[in-house]
């Protein structure tokens, strides 16, 4: 499984972005109930925006499994 989680936002405006595949990590497992449990109880609500504040998306298994929110 492919886990992806990308920060936008800050002072810049910049994009991060890291994924990790899970596929032969000895920890593959307990990495992908984490992502499942993040993901399982929706998106919270959505928040204004604030200057230089971040906003992450997660993403997990390549579908529409996915989750925003900001800081």
């Amino acid at each position: 499984m492919l886990i992806t989680v990308t920060r936008t936002g800050g002072f810049a405006g910049r994009e991060r972005s890291g994924s990790l595949d899970t596929e032969y990590r000895t920890d593959g497992a307990a990495l992908e109930a984490l992502a499942a449990r993040a993901l399982r109880g929706g998106c919270p609500p959505e928040r204004p925006a604030v200057p230089d504040g971040f906003a992450y998306v997660l993403e997990a298994g390549g579908g529409p499994s996915s989750c925003a929110t900001r800081t």
